[in-house]
């Protein structure tokens, strides 16, 4: 054993609704909690699961957001008062804005890219948001490698598409 290694302090696991639930993104909150982001059940029978513990690993809430479909929760953005989840809705990228507090949707937007499309990514940018992901899937089910087209998107600070090419 290394005796360097840094030990366990603790360990959580926390159910979806469907037969597997796993996530795709861990964020370190501004307020010393964790968000992890992902999904409960499998495509085509899946919906996006998001868990917010505190620094104790205590639930402090989860939420599931959409139907039954092909939602995926691949990363997020934490702005002042909400999570802003970046993923797929029915073979749509998306954009989720989820209240901080209870992780409840307050609004929600779906971009038709091309095909199967997601973005996986967005940073601030300017006075909006760059977005990366794909289109034109083969494999429109698959959770972690879609083999589509790379894209990027630029969106404005309401997530309204401005552009997005092909990269």
């Amino acid at each position: 054993t290394n005796t360097n290694a840094p030990g366990i302090s603790w360990m959580k696991h926390f159910n979806g609704s469907q037969q597997e639930s796993h996530g795709h993104f861990l964020h370190a909150c501004s307020d010393g909690g964790f968000i992890q982001l992902g999904e409960t059940g499998a495509p085509p029978q899946a919906k996006m699961f998001v868990v917010k513990i505190d620094d104790q690993g205590t639930l402090l809430w989860k939420t599931e957001l959409g139907d039954l479909g092909i939602q995926m929760a691949n990363s997020l953005i934490e702005t002042t008062n909400s999570y802003v989840i970046i993923g797929q809705i029915d073979g749509n990228s998306c954009i989720v804005q989820i209240d901080r507090s209870s992780g409840q949707p307050i609004a929600s937007k779906t971009y038709e890219l091309g095909g199967e499309d997601a973005f996986e990514q967005a940073i601030p940018y300017g006075t909006g948001y760059l977005a990366v992901g794909y289109h034109h899937a083969a494999d429109g089910l698959n959770t972690f490698f879609a083999e589509g087209t790379g894209l990027i998107s630029l969106l404005d600070a309401q997530f309204n598409l401005i552009e997005s090419r092909s990269i």
